[in-house]
């Protein structure tokens, strides 16, 4: 048992089941999804430990202050979209796709990583419109390399015709606010279309985004 688990106090002699995260991640995980519904300074270190089922104590051991949880998530969320853009590389580098199949593995890759990163949008959302000392972090950590990664690429798409943008950035923008709330996308569909499940929704939205920014290619 390591010294953070014999801290927790939120459970039965200080221990977490053996099918829960440890302290540490369970933190993260709540900081992440609290620092996206509100601002820093709104978020609530007794909020984030209850939402984690662990001893607020347990900041100051792993963070050392809310400061502290805040760049943690940021490195959390960084290290995630950097294996996302490692796949990305790879697919860039594949001679075996045309250049539509590419750009379109791009969305797939992007809807992907919001699916299992629901809270990221949100995140820089709220961090942007806030101290911009902190939001100068998030865009040198997340956003400059996901457009300097993706730029090259849509470039050539808007050169061949293949995109319906004058620039990299708006398209970037528009993927990254659209799919990056495919939380609230999901709610409004459960309320306007029950019957469609949550996977089928966000396949649909995937789908949708390449009809709307992907032009059909005379020779395709």
């Amino acid at each position: 048992m390591t010294s953070s688990d014999r801290n927790d106090t939120s459970t039965p002699r200080g221990r977490r089941r053996a099918d829960q995260p440890n302290g540490r991640d369970a933190l993260l995980h709540a900081a992440t999804y609290a620092f996206a519904q509100q601002s820093f300074e709104a978020t609530s270190l007794r909020a984030i430990s209850s939402a984690a089922g662990v001893s607020q104590n347990l900041v100051a051991i792993h963070f050392k202050d809310k400061a502290g949880l805040w760049a943690a998530c940021v490195a959390d969320l960084t290290a995630q979209m950097q294996q996302s853009l490692t796949v990305f590389a790879t697919l860039l580098g594949d001679k075996t796709k045309s250049l539509r199949d590419k750009l379109e593995a791009a969305l797939d890759l992007t809807a992907q990583f919001y699916l299992e990163n629901p809270a990221t949008n949100g995140f820089i959302m709220q961090t942007l419109a806030g101290d911009p000392t902190r939001g100068e972090v998030l865009m040198d950590s997340l956003l400059r390399p996901v457009f300097d990664a993706s730029c090259p690429l849509l470039d050539e798409g808007i050169a061949a015709g293949l995109v319906r943008a004058e620039s990299p950035a708006i398209v970037t923008a528009i993927l990254h606010l659209t799919l990056g709330h495919s939380d609230h996308f999901t709610q409004m569909m459960k309320v306007m279309a029950p019957q469609v499940s949550s996977d089928t929704a966000l396949e649909n939205l995937a789908q949708a985004m390449k009809s709307l920014l992907l032009i059909e290619h005379p020779n395709d």
